[in-house]
């Protein structure tokens, strides 16, 4: 954790707040980039305390929060009009286990999402087994 908050400062000069829900997690990337700004919290239970923020970037999480992700969505509708989601996955060729029921490819997972999209980008080579992908979009306000 950390090397993507890390890779946006370098090259905007922005720090972000970086959010998990591990402590371990948060305190092997506070040793890792010190100058950076992690917190512990759940997000599926506390996102409306960051509506300050202009953007939400979930990274290589979307399999985890599943479950909470209408409400999480909901949240953001409320909360964060006007600003943005970012949505960085994994998708598996062929052999996706997870999520099926809600989507299985970033096509799907742009249908999903309730708010506008602003652009997407997926990579991947022919000898992979994943498809890496991410997508923007604006809140409804």
């Amino acid at each position: 954790m950390g090397f993507y908050a890390n890779w946006i400062q370098q090259e905007t000069g922005i720090t972000p707040k970086s959010v998990d829900l591990s402590e371990v997690a948060i305190e092997r990337a506070k040793k890792l980039f010190p100058t950076l700004d992690f917190e512990v919290a759940d997000i599926t239970k506390e996102l409306e305390q960051y509506a300050n923020y202009d953007c939400v970037l979930l990274s290589e999480i979307i399999w985890y929060i599943l479950p909470s992700l209408d409400s999480i969505l909901e949240v953001l509708k409320e909360n964060f009009k006007g600003k943005y989601l970012m949505i960085s996955q994994v998708f598996y060729k062929g052999q996706q286990k997870y999520g099926t029921e809600y989507f299985t490819s970033m096509k799907e997972l742009i249908d999903y999402i309730p708010f506008e999209l602003l652009g997407q980008c997926e990579a991947t080579l022919s000898t992979d087994t994943t498809i890496e992908s991410t997508v923007i979009f604006k809140i409804s306000e």
